[in-house]
């Protein structure tokens, strides 16, 4: 998924009004932030980094790699991403071709 393809995600549009496509719902630029600075816990930040991650953008943009493989995953470091998606509003943008079966 490319960064400009979150974007459009993020937009919606009223039939009639084309500027309102342009219009972002929220906008996805925490995405870009890193862990440490969105406030998760030290835990959930360290087994990212032994997977590759910094930021949640690269997670939604691994979906080649499947995560739950990986030896650093843990059912508690999937649910605080899922709790703090979910808590953005935008949970959609993980694509069930990689979440883990609980």
């Amino acid at each position: 998924m490319s960064h400009a393809f979150l974007f459009f995600i993020a937009c919606q549009g009223q039939a009639g009004n084309k500027n309102e496509y342009m219009q972002p719902r929220q906008s996805l630029a925490f995405l870009q932030q890193s862990f440490a600075s969105l406030g998760f816990s030290a835990d959930f930040i360290q087994r990212a980094a032994a997977m590759e991650f910094t930021t949640p953008e690269d997670v939604i943009l691994s979906k080649e790699r499947d995560i739950g493989q990986q030896p650093s995953y843990s059912d508690g470091w999937y649910d605080e991403l899922i709790d703090f998606l979910e808590s953005k509003g935008v949970l959609y943008l993980l694509d069930g071709d990689y979440r883990t079966e609980k």
